[in-house]
């Protein structure tokens, strides 16, 4: 029988295709959702940052001090062989 353009009977085959397609599926929207709160994380981290890097620099201001904001560490490591 024919519905929607689909095979109505399927057999068991079908029945372990689909349960295993409908399983990754749902581990890929779970895997979705965790990726999408820790980039949510990530961003209020970075956004937290900042309102103290401008809250520093005001306290500083305000006491007629100067405020350096901290830089990113770079190392070069240089091997040398022989």
């Amino acid at each position: 029988m024919i519905r929607y353009g689909r095979m109505v009977d399927r057999n068991c085959e079908d029945d372990l295709v689909y349960a295993f397609v409908f399983q990754k599926r749902s581990e890929y929207h779970k895997k979705r959702k965790e990726i999408f709160k820790r980039a949510e994380k990530y961003v209020k981290e970075y956004h937290s940052r900042e309102r103290d890097e401008i809250r520093l620099a005001r306290q500083a201001r305000n006491r007629g001090n100067y405020y350096i904001p901290g830089e990113a560490r770079l190392a070069f490591v240089i091997r040398i062989r022989g």
